[in-house]
């Protein structure tokens, strides 16, 4: 299935919904350059965990998630 990833460019990538949120963050980490420990992934605003599946994260084909930074300090 084809997916959308937004960073500091918009990504389509085909994955099978097995890969892990933490493959995708090494994957966007490869084409734009942003070390996965600083990646934090959103579907529909909520951050996703780096061991959860695209699919039990509730991932289905033409998803765009969003790739943003994480802030520093509290």
């Amino acid at each position: 299935m084809q997916l959308f990833v937004r960073a500091q460019e918009l990504h389509t990538l085909e994955v099978t919904g097995q890969e892990t949120v933490a493959q995708i963050k090494a994957h966007v980490a490869s084409l734009e350059g942003i070390a996965p420990e600083d990646q934090v992934v959103l579907l529909a605003g909520t951050p996703l965990e780096d061991e959860a599946t695209l699919g039990q994260c509730g991932v289905e084909a033409l998803t765009t998630l969003e790739v943003a930074g994480r802030m520093l300090g509290g």
